[in-house]
């Protein structure tokens, strides 16, 4: 990673991960699995987390819990999509991606937040893998 952030060498497991796609090279999502809780369980982790007191509530019905900032080297399959929220003046658009074109508009050198998408290592997303590979990643909307 060009930061020099720590890659972990334990892989995601298969099935479907919610975290964070911190950086793609065309071959691997670099991967910081989250928890993300919605409406009570949303407050009760919060609270847990000391980030709201016990009288407390959330402004918005959902809290993410990222305990550490480790990342996950995920090899991409060959069939691998990706669905995107695009922000236009109607609201927010669905996008869909090859791992090609994904490759073209996040690899390395790309910024494409100035067209309206959110920089690559903000995006939330639930990440399905399949055989040790994604399969898929769709990106989460966060009011």
């Amino acid at each position: 990673m060009p930061d020099g952030s720590k890659v972990g060498k334990v892989a995601v497991k298969a099935g479907k991960v919610f975290g964070f796609v911190r950086y793609f090279d065309g071959k691997c999502l670099y991967v910081d699995p989250a928890e993300m809780y919605g409406n009570e369980a949303a407050v009760k982790a919060a609270r847990e987390d000391g980030e709201i007191g016990p009288n407390e509530d959330l402004p918005n019905p959902f809290y993410i819990r990222n305990r550490d900032r480790e990342v996950f080297a995920v090899p991409v399959s060959g069939t691998f999509k990706v669905t995107l929220l695009f922000s236009s003046d109607s609201g927010m658009v669905t996008r869909h991606f090859t791992g090609t074109t994904f490759a073209a508009l996040y690899g390395p050198g790309r910024d494409p937040s100035w067209d309206g998408y959110s920089p690559l290592n903000n995006i939330p997303t639930d990440l399905r893998v399949s055989e040790g590979r994604a399969a898929r990643v769709d990106e989460v909307y966060i009011p």
